[in-house]
């Protein structure tokens, strides 16, 4: 799964040393390199894709959230919710359902 993710997401440097790897041991070499048909270049920028991939968010990996124990703003105050979106006005019936009877 790891490694498919990372195909998909070629493109991110974080994924690069682990397609470097497995292109190589899938005998094609050929992709890595930095000209158009490549597909990851043989250079890593410096301080990206040394970690792994759980452990690229701040706090330990965990995502906080409302529900999961965000800290409190400066201020003391909440996250403003956002406004309902308005409803769409109910559409007029007309006649009876389920055809012709009399």
């Amino acid at each position: 799964r790891r490694l498919h993710k990372a195909f998909l997401r070629w493109h991110d440097a974080n994924n690069w040393p682990l397609l470097r790897e497995t292109l190589r041991s899938m005998g094609r070499a050929d992709l890595i390199g930095s000209g158009k048909r490549h597909l990851v270049p043989a250079w890593q920028p410096k301080g990206v894709g040394l970690q792994a991939e759980g452990l690229r968010r701040p706090g330990g990996g965990r995502m906080l959230t409302q529900h999961t124990g965000l800290p409190p703003r400066d201020d003391g105050s909440r996250a403003p919710r956002p406004a309902p979106k308005p409803r769409p006005a109910p559409k007029p019936r007309s006649g009876r359902k389920g055809g012709s009877r009399p």
